[in-house]
């Protein structure tokens, strides 16, 4: 951008000295002027268009660094309709502080997905991966249809009779140690 105003200003400056030469050198100058403005746009072009990453590897990677860091849960919608999912994985300040927690503010808080069917969505969950703590006091997660007709509403007791875990824990009291929950909407 300030090559091109420093180019357009010295182009200025230039005609005006030229209007006292003569027409053919004028035309000379004027022909020079263009090609080392063309020159100089390609080159900053090539820079430019090198310069920008590959967007799609940073995400990938990012990806990688939640799912290998990160508690999850799965969202399978094996129900004919669309649903929404509003899932509150929030824990307060104070559940923080009693328990020192260490999780990451970025996910701590309510969200919501869209399902189509027979689709599949996971969450990420504010707490790292081999980390026992359970779910936030205020744990719940609604299913709602098109017209956000409550379908189903699950506590952290419901949710951990119904959903599935990695690694597998049979008994319920436990499944707050899993990493990975998949909880299938039917």
């Amino acid at each position: 951008m300030i090559y091109t105003l420093l180019i357009i200003l010295l182009l200025e400056i230039i005609f005006i000295y030229l209007k006292k030469w003569q027409t053919k050198r004028k035309i000379l100058i004027a022909i020079c002027t263009v090609i080392i403005t063309v020159i100089i746009y390609v080159v900053l072009l090539a820079v430019l268009w090198n310069s920008s990453t590959d967007k799609r590897e940073d995400i990938q990677q990012v990806n990688e660094y939640q799912v290998q860091n990160f508690k999850t849960i799965l969202f399978n919608n094996q129900f004919n309709k669309k649903v929404y999912v509003i899932i509150n994985f929030e824990y307060t300040k104070d559940e923080i502080k009693k328990n020192n927690l260490k999780i990451v503010d970025f996910y701590n808080k309510t969200d919501s997905i869209l399902l189509k069917p027979n689709e599949k969505n996971s969450i990420f969950l504010p707490v790292y991966n081999n980390t026992f703590v359970r779910f936030p006091i205020n744990f719940k997660v609604t299913i709602k249809d098109s017209v956000s007709k409550v379908i189903k509403s699950y506590d952290e007791e419901l949710f951990y009779k119904e959903s599935k875990s990695e690694p597998k824990i049979e008994k319920v009291q436990e499944k707050y140690k899993s990493d990975e929950w998949e909880l299938i909407i039917k």
